[in-house]
């Protein structure tokens, strides 16, 4: 199945979480929350998240979306995560609007150099206030039984994310203890057996 055929099946855009809330938008190239519902992993942030997640292709009109949501959020800024093939298209977005972006969070992209088109664009956000991250899953990890990008409804993406998010938020946020909350329950959960261990690694832009 291609990507426009997962596009093509399902809502092209599902809202979940307080209209009030910070709003976060995931670009998702692999078509996930065909069925109108977010990934599971992602349903404890919607207590105090808004989350957008845009089903792609990449070049299709989720793209459009997210101009349309920079542009209309008035008075706060907005977390943005996509993966993959998506990455640079999002980018551009993103730089367009560079402070209307509070974070954004990359799975996966085709390269995280510093001297890459990546390199750029994520310190151009960065410059405006941005907390800008990009994550490579390991080559060796058999687990995920398909090649990059990885899922984003994953449990380690949704910690990544999560702990992004986080560190934009100061020590008293409603948000902030949330996540901690959130990943605390995911760990005990995994520990116990209820995933498997998966070895990944996180990169930095700085």
């Amino acid at each position: 199945m291609t990507m426009t055929d997962m596009a093509a099946r399902g809502p092209a855009i599902v809202w979940r979480g307080p209209v009030d809330a910070d709003l976060a938008v995931v670009l998702d190239p692999a078509g996930e929350a065909s069925h109108g519902e977010l990934p599971a992993t992602w349903r404890p942030l919607t207590d105090k998240l808004r989350i957008g997640w845009v089903r792609l292709p990449a070049d299709g009109p989720g793209l459009a979306a997210l101009t349309s949501i920079l542009s209309e959020t008035k008075g706060r800024r907005v977390h943005i995560v996509t993966a993959g093939v998506a990455t640079e298209p999002v980018l551009w977005v993103a730089g367009t609007q560079p402070r209307k972006v509070k974070s954004l969070v990359a799975i996966d992209p085709q390269s995280c150099a510093p001297d890459s088109p990546w390199g750029e664009w994520a310190r151009a956000l960065e410059d405006k206030g941005a907390v800008v991250r990009c994550f490579q899953t390991a080559q060796e990890d058999v687990d995920l039984r398909r090649p990059p990008p990885a899922p984003l409804g994953l449990p380690e993406v949704v910690a990544w994310v999560a702990e992004t998010i986080a560190a934009t938020e100061p020590p008293s946020s409603g948000l902030r203890d949330t996540i901690a909350r959130g990943l605390r329950a995911m760990r005990r959960h995994r520990g116990a057996g209820g995933g498997r261990a998966r070895r990944t690694t996180g990169f930095r832009t700085r």
